[in-house]
């Protein structure tokens, strides 16, 4: 009974940027809708979609040519090698990589569901941040 606790709260703890995700939609379906935490919420879902939700690195592999199978963190954060690190980050500032950073977006379902999630929570933080501005 203890162990499924425990495994419950580690999962819970690992996918917590879904659950915030989920939380900011609901907040946004609410009759009363505060902008302000549905921002913070968004904005706190699109962070961890960009640095902490866990797939796959797919970084390619120089000995094999295969693409890297370790645990990474976010989709902008390769896995422990340091080669790879942070080489999808650098992606994002060199144009003529940033088709390849999309093919890696989408190479697994954990990356997909942070990819859809990283868009979710960036459309959903800017029309927070209009909302915000046209009320203020």
């Amino acid at each position: 009974m203890g162990r499924t606790k425990s495994r419950t709260k580690k999962m819970l703890w690992r996918f917590w940027g879904y659950l915030v995700l989920a939380a900011a939609v609901y907040v946004w379906l609410g009759n009363d809708t505060n902008i302000v935490v549905a921002l913070s919420l968004s904005a706190l879902s699109l962070l961890y979609m960009l640095f902490a939700a866990p797939m796959w690195c797919m970084a390619p592999n120089t000995t094999n040519g295969k693409p890297c199978s370790n645990n990474a963190h976010g989709l902008l954060i390769g896995c422990w090698i340091r080669k790879h690190k942070w080489e999808k980050l650098k992606m994002v500032f060199r144009r003529q990589r940033w088709a390849e950073l999309c093919r890696r977006s989408w190479s697994s379902i954990g990356a997909q569901a942070a990819t859809v999630g990283a868009v979710g929570s960036f459309a959903s933080a800017v029309a927070a941040t209009i909302t915000l501005i046209i009320k203020a």
